[in-house]
């Protein structure tokens, strides 16, 4: 089991899905950060809805990589890891899942491994087997995360659309400006809207121009 923690925005979670990309695995992530009632069992492991038996995560047999944010859920829950950790087993009234070769990897935004130690307790810290900081991106990192967002947007675009693009300097106003965003995230999400945002612009003014009397 690994941790990966640090800063929002750095790479946690890509790494995660990298890392599942490498081991030609299938990566199953559960979001339990904001879980703190009882409901978080039934969540991950299944339960009754309905008078039916509903499949939780674990239950559709996690192969190869899981990844789970750890840090604000209820601490009754790190009960039911101990035997998937320790044994690579899941087993309940009705299911006993074989998890062994799978890899567990949490992901949390502790700034360091003594906060980690104290939120998470010696039983489950000792069974993590290497907690890895992620730090703040770097300059060259974010302006290739920026370069590849806009080449990945662009690519979606149809030949009028590109154009329109190419006529501005979306491009290399994002390579000028990466250093103000800490979370690569915000910066993808701020290159959509710049991006579509002027292609919307455009829209609204060939519609405008065609309207105008001759």
């Amino acid at each position: 089991m690994l941790l990966f923690y640090g800063p929002s925005g750095v790479g946690k979670t890509e790494s995660t899905k990298c890392l599942s990309e490498a081991l030609s695995g299938k990566l199953a992530r559960v979001q339990i950060s904001m879980m703190q009632t009882t409901e978080t069992h039934d969540y991950i492991f299944g339960g009754a809805l309905e008078g039916q038996l509903c499949e939780g995560p674990a239950r559709q047999g996690i192969q190869r990589c899981s990844s789970r944010r750890v840090r604000k859920v209820n601490h009754s829950l790190y009960n039911v890891f101990y035997q998937q950790f320790d044994e690579g087993l899941f087993i309940d009234t009705n299911y006993e899942v074989d998890i062994r070769d799978g890899i567990f990897i949490l992901t949390s935004n502790f700034a360091t491994e003594a906060e980690i130690k104290q939120s998470f307790g010696a039983a489950i810290y000792s069974r993590i087997g290497s907690c890895i900081v992620f730090d703040d991106l770097p300059l060259e990192a974010k302006q290739t995360i920026a370069e590849r967002h806009v080449s990945e947007v662009y690519q979606c675009l149809d030949d009028e659309e590109k154009e329109s693009i190419d006529s501005t300097d979306l491009a290399a106003w994002f390579q000028d400006d990466a250093e103000r965003y800490d979370n690569a995230g915000i910066m993808k999400t701020k290159v959509d809207r710049v991006v579509f945002g002027h292609l919307t612009d455009r829209l609204l003014s060939d519609l405008e121009t065609e309207d105008e009397p001759a």
